[in-house]
C-alpha cells in the first residue's frame, strides 16, 4: 500500500509531481520530481548542470508545485527556463 504523504501546505503528495524544497544545511530551493513515497520520507530527484542528484526528506519540507509549473509552461512558454 502506497502511503499518503500531505507537503507543507496540506496538499497531497505522489509519485510523479514537482516539489520545492531546501536542500539541507542551506537556504537554497530546488524544484525536482518525486520518484518514490516510503512510510516516512518522500525521494526526490533532481537534474542540474546534466549532473542527477536524488534527496529523502520529510514531506512536511516540500511543497507541490505540478499545477503552477503546467500553467507556467502552457501560458508563457518563451519565459520558462
Amino acid at each position: 500500500m502506497i502511503p499518503q504523504h500531505f507537503d507543507a501546505l496540506g496538499q497531497p503528495i505522489q509519485v510523479g509531481d514537482q516539489v520545492v524544497l531546501s536542500k539541507s544545511g542551506t537556504t537554497t530551493l530546488f524544484r525536482g520530481i518525486v520518484i518514490k513515497l516510503t512510510a516516512k520520507m518522500v525521494t526526490v530527484e533532481r537534474t542540474r548542470y546534466s549532473r542527477t542528484e536524488t534527496v529523502s526528506k520529510d514531506p512536511s519540507t516540500m511543497v507541490v508545485v505540478t499545477k503552477q509549473h503546467e500553467y507556467a509552461l502552457e501560458t508563457w512558454p518563451e519565459y520558462y527556463i
